[in-house]
This record gives structure tokens, C-alpha cells and sequence, in this order.
């Protein structure tokens, strides 16, 4: 994706960079390489025609609310289309499976998946 540094335009300082998304996958590269200004904390960047792409892959991989997503008209009005996940809404599935399942078989699963080190 072409990356545009928006807090630092006309800034000359520029670096040979890697932009890496959120997650802890390392396949998870917006964009390598590339020479940009030097960036710092809060430097707002944007990454160009990457919405449609990056809204239908994305996941709550790692707990991470999807993102809101912004339309920006030709008039430069912007709005809203899709607010930032909410943690309840990740967690409902999973949590209607809690109030119906039988405790004793609960924790029967929770048993397979627990690693137990016995003391010498």
C-alpha cells in the first residue's frame, strides 16, 4: 500500500522503514521497506486502498477490536460507516456456550488444555 506520513508532509528527515500491523503474526506488514520521514509516537500515517481489503480479513485475532471505518467523500466530508468493535459483542458467542453448557463437562475440557506441573 502506498503509506502517506499525514503529521509530516513536507518533512525531508526521511528513513528506510517497515510498517508492521498490530498483531504478533509476521506476516502482519503494511508496508516494508519504504523511505518516509522519520516517525515518533502519535505521527498519524495513512495506508491508501487498503479498506475493503483489510475490513473483509480482519478478525478479532488476539482479542483485537476491528477497527471503525471512515468514508471519505470527494468533498473531503468524512463519515462514519462502521464504529470500533465492542468487547461484549466479541465475547457473546462464547458466553451463551457458558450458560447452557453442563459445569462437569466444562471443566472436563478445561482439563484437556491445562498444562499441570506436579512439584518435585
Amino acid at each position: 500500500y502506498d503509506i502517506v506520513p499525514v503529521t509530516k508532509l513536507n518533512d525531508t528527515n526521511t528513513e528506510t522503514i517497515t510498517i508492521n500491523g498490530c498483531t504478533c503474526d509476521n506476516r502482519d506488514i503494511i508496508a516494508a521497506d519504504r523511505k518516509l520521514p522519520k516517525l515518533v509516537a502519535d505521527d498519524l500515517i495513512m495506508a491508501m486502498d487498503c479498506g475493503g481489503y483489510s475490513t473483509v480479513l480482519a478478525s478479532n485475532f488476539n482479542t483485537l477490536k476491528r477497527p471503525p471505518v471512515v468514508m471519505i467523500k470527494k468533498n473531503s466530508e468524512q463519515k462514519l460507516i462502521r464504529r470500533r468493535d465492542r468487547f461484549s459483542e466479541m465475547f457473546d458467542p462464547e458466553l451463551d456456550v457458558l450458560k447452557i453448557a453442563d459445569p462437569n463437562e466444562l471443566m472436563d475440557l478445561y482439563n484437556i488444555f491445562r498444562a499441570t506441573v506436579k512439584p518435585k
